[in-house]
């Protein structure tokens, strides 16, 4: 089941099938970018914590 976070609200009823799917598609695109680019700022983040605590804080974080 998605996450509510996952799920994309409808695109605007004033646009076209075609248009519709393209704004989706780019919406989606958007999102995928931006959760690699997270994901790996907080590996990055990570780098500045001894290594020996790094499991213990992202089990803390959920990371």
């Amino acid at each position: 089941m998605p996450r509510p976070a996952d799920r994309l609200p409808d695109p605007p009823a004033s646009l076209d099938g075609e248009r519709a799917a393209e704004l989706t598609a780019h919406t989606k695109a958007a999102l995928r970018r931006q959760r690699r680019e997270l994901a790996a700022s907080i590996d990055k983040a990570f780098e500045h914590i001894p290594w020996p605590l790094r499991g213990a804080v992202r089990r803390v974080l959920g990371a």
